[in-house]
């Protein structure tokens, strides 16, 4: 896939390329907002996808 960022530039990467990126930017973002919680006082959720998948699972009949 034949990328442009803004700032310039063109690159192509695979798709296993892609969906890493993704799934390490999303981590990226979910430190920094767990970060400013915790720097207002205030004990941030569990953000862990695995922990997601426990309570979901605990929800079905």
């Amino acid at each position: 896939m034949a990328v442009k960022p803004s700032t310039g530039g063109e690159y192509v990467h695979t798709f296993r390329q892609m969906f890493r990126h993704a799934v390490d930017h999303s981590s990226y973002h979910r430190g920094q907002i767990v970060t400013m919680l915790r720097q207002l006082g205030v004990t941030p959720p569990t953000t862990g996808l695995i922990y997601f998948y426990r309570e979901v699972a605990h929800r079905v009949p």
